[in-house]
């Protein structure tokens, strides 16, 4: 990992507006309007985790989820169901 990612943000808010009524409003095509931030500061924001740290703890979830999966003794369980159907999502974000 190179130092300016190791270093980055764990996480930033997009700015989006400091006026509430805003959130009703889609996501500006002038993107030139939004700016961001380490920290949430003003009323619309749109939150966003660093990719990387983001993929570690999906990949954590689904080797606990396929490993949960894998237990017989669940098959018939309403937990295998979940397990089964979250891990086909977190597939699919890959």
């Amino acid at each position: 990992m190179t130092k300016h990612i190791e270093t980055a943000p764990e996480r930033i808010w997009l700015q989006i507006s400091e006026n509430d009524v805003d959130a009703a409003f889609p996501f500006p095509k002038n993107a030139g309007d939004v700016t961001w931030c380490a920290d949430s500061v003003v009323a619309v924001e749109v939150k966003y985790v660093r990719a990387d740290l983001a993929e570690q703890q999906r990949d954590k979830l689904l080797a606990a989820l396929t490993e949960i999966a894998e237990l017989d003794i669940l098959k018939y369980h309403h937990a295998y169901a979940i397990a089964k159907g979250a891990i086909e999502e977190i597939e699919a974000l890959k």
